[in-house]
């Protein structure tokens, strides 16, 4: 437990959740993902609409 006075402006607050506090690389290489899932999405739905037409 957290004494008083020792400067934690959170207290007794559990540790962030690590989701929420990634580092510059994982942050990069999760936005990495992202787009490239966006990209495969959008390319998909292209060629669907293309061969469906």
């Amino acid at each position: 437990m957290s004494e008083p006075n020792n400067n934690d402006p959170i207290g007794d607050a559990p540790d962030a959740d690590p989701e929420l506090v990634r580092g510059g690389q994982e942050r990069r290489r999760s936005s990495a993902v992202w787009v490239a899932a966006v990209l495969v999405s959008l390319i998909v739905v292209v060629v669907l609409v293309l061969v469906l037409i």
